[in-house]
């Protein structure tokens, strides 16, 4: 089932026949109760994570819920009946027009990929990582690795299973590479390793060439703790300034911030309001970032949305990128929003704008990866990377993740976490199985960063348009080139098309010199 090749030299190809068309709508109604229970699955962990973390049992039955409406959408989706009508649609998939067709070939790798997998299994993955989460979050508060030890090698285990059954092999880097296609559909390890080897070569470096200047800029005000009645309504004006639609989603706080489209009309943005100035600003505009992305890529897919679709989440993570950094760090962007910010926090009423970009601009190492500046970040990236694939290549241990990432963080940073929630144990990523997923990020802020010099080429007046709040520019513009096609593009098809080249790191070495060089006087 499902093994026939598309083939591209079909008459009518870009024109729905009946027949197709007839195939689609049949599709989308098996799918649709399969689509059901993964929005169902959704709510329930958005809700645990939201407003029903505080009770361990409570949190225990909202997980044990949920797997099982994941293993029900697994189930509901990969029956022989939906592999007939793939089948059929993939007879005629020159008949229906390019989105729809698209997101068949789609559904068509997901079915294939699902398969592999059991409605048991998904609901066993589910309890082991909604245990590990809670394990997590009581090691954290604690900053007590030991108290989530256990929980995290049964979820390296259960992962380890889920890439064996998707077919790793013996060799090395099979597990981990598997892992990593989860999130990042087809893109090879060794190119990845290439890659991250590259930016930790060039960045290393240069954070010591900044360090060599001497030149530190005052950051003191950025520090400070704020009052969440003050942040709540300021991050609201923030979400509708950057052209969040507040009638299709909203805003609520959590512990680590998250987004998730938890019906087809309703996208969540999740902040948190006590960690200081950085880590609310620009965490929320990334999970913004994420929110408009989700917006933007409703359409086909709306119904058409089981457990397990693969998506880039590359593309995903540069468009929380774009906005946290090429927006939320840029001059025209402040020129706008400086004066509603010290409306809203007057203690930043008599620091300067231009000491205030120095600020964010800064390059300042430090433990937290959410709260780092962009010369740093993709070292934390780096550092998760290597982890990772030590630890599922069997090099390291579970036992040993702290003292490597202490390690890596000394030597690549500099700095030494002073304890384990503010070093291994302060991302949630590992706790709910999300083995693979750090690398997108680096990928992400490389996609962005060829994006938005394309983005700058094509309209080059941006600049003056950001100043007056007209960020609808951008928006416009990344919905036409990135988020209507984002759930169907691979991260080299989707730049190839906006840019005319595959990936290539050299545009993130040009943006980040633009961003330090001014504020370090480097060239």
């Amino acid at each position: 089932m499902i093994n026939r090749k598309t083939q591209n030299t079909h008459p009518n190809k870009g024109r729905c026949t009946l027949g197709a068309e007839k195939l689609f709508t049949k599709l989308e109604a098996l799918i649709r109760p399969s689509a059901a229970d993964s929005y169902a699955a959704s709510i329930t962990e958005w809700f645990d994570k939201t407003y029903g973390a505080t009770c361990e049992a409570a949190s225990a039955e909202r997980g044990e819920i949920a797997g099982h409406l994941r293993a029900r959408s697994h189930d509901g989706f990969i029956t022989e009946e939906v592999g007939s009508c793939l089948d059929a649609l993939m007879e005629v998939i020159d008949d229906l027009p390019p989105d729809r067709a698209a997101w068949v070939r789609k559904l068509v790798d997901t079915y294939k990929r699902e398969r592999a997998l059991t409605g048991e299994f998904i609901q066993r993955k589910t309890g082991v990582t909604t245990a590990a989460r809670r394990a997590w979050a009581a090691a954290r508060a604690e900053s007590n690795f030991s108290l989530f030890a256990s929980s995290l090698r049964e979820a390296v285990s259960i992962m380890r299973e889920e890439a064996q059954m998707r077919g790793a092999g013996d060799r090395r880097d099979d597990i981990y590479g598997v892992l990593v296609n989860l999130w990042e559909p087809g893109f090879p390890m060794d190119r990845l390793a290439v890659i991250f080897d590259g930016m930790r070569d060039f960045t290393v470096p240069l954070l010591q060439r900044i360090r060599d200047t001497g030149i530190k800029p005052n950051t003191s005000f950025l520090d400070g703790r704020f009052d969440p009645r003050d942040l709540l309504p300021l991050s609201l004006t923030l979400m509708r300034t950057l052209g969040f639609d507040m009638s299709r989603g909203g805003l609520d706080e959590t512990t680590h911030p998250f987004c998730s489209r938890v019906t087809p009309s309703d996208v969540r943005s999740m902040t948190r309001f006590t960690e200081g100035f950085r880590s609310w600003f620009f965490g929320i505009v990334h999970e913004i970032g994420h929110a408009l992305y989700e917006q933007g890529a409703c359409g086909v897919s709306d119904w058409m949305s089981p457990d397990g679709v693969q998506v880039s989440l590359s593309i995903h993570e540069s468009q929380s990128r774009t906005w946290e950094n090429f927006v939320g760090r840029g001059s025209s962007f402040w020129e706008y929003f400086y004066p509603i910010l010290c409306s809203h926090l007057p203690q930043f009423v008599d620091v300067p704008l231009d000491e205030f970009l120095r600020a964010t601009n800064a390059v300042t190492p430090g433990c937290i990866r959410t709260n780092a500046d962009e010369v740093t970040y993709n070292l934390h990236i780096i550092i998760r990377f290597e982890l990772e694939r030590a630890l599922f290549n069997g090099d390291i241990s579970v036992d040993d993740l702290p003292s490597e990432f202490n390690d890596r963080m000394d030597r690549y940073l500099g700095i030494r976490p002073p304890n384990a929630a503010q070093g291994i144990l302060q991302d949630i990523q590992w706790s709910i199985g999300y083995f693979g997923y750090f690398p997108t990020y680096t990928l992400g802020n490389l996609f962005m960063a060829q994006v938005a010099e394309r983005f700058a080429a094509e309209n080059r007046y941006y600049v003056n348009e950001f100043r007056t709040g007209n960020f609808g520019i951008l928006l416009e513009y990344l919905r036409e080139m990135v988020h209507k096609t984002g759930y169907t593009d691979d991260i080299d098809g989707a730049l190839r098309r906006i840019t005319g080249s595959p990936l290539d790191p050299g545009y993130w070495r040009r943006y980040i010199m633009s961003r330090v060089g001014p504020v370090y006087g480097l060239s």
